[in-house]
């Protein structure tokens, strides 16, 4: 019985922290003052830092890069979402962590994976 009760708790306790992370990383985007502007991308093979260049553009924010500037070849044809779901997107697709330090500046962290 305390092995059954000590799993409920530590699968609590992981579950707390998980959805801790995700609500932390999607609080960050809160910050941003155009994360509601609705947007189109279109980008046929393009730089990823273009796509960010582009939603920067639109949503009237500036955008940094901690490191380096992405460089890889996306394609995107997205319709339909807001600029804070597309930011979700790219973070989810390319692995990429935000910072907002002010409602209109994001810090793209870019780390690309060693191939």
């Amino acid at each position: 019985m305390r092995a059954a009760i000590s799993v409920l708790v530590m699968s609590s306790v992981l579950l707390g922290l998980a959805v801790a992370a995700a609500s932390e990383a999607g609080d960050e985007l809160e910050r941003l003052e155009a994360g509601d502007v609705p947007v189109r991308l279109h980008f046929p093979e393009s730089r990823l830092g273009i796509v960010f260049d582009a939603l920067g553009r639109v949503g009237g924010f500036e955008v940094s890069f901690e490191g380096e500037e992405p460089d890889e070849d996306v394609s995107i044809d997205w319709s339909e979402l807001t600029v804070r779901d597309a930011l979700s997107r790219l973070r989810e697709a390319h692995g990429l962590r935000y910072r907002v330090p002010s409602a209109k500046v994001i810090v793209v962290v870019y780390a690309p994976a060693d191939g």
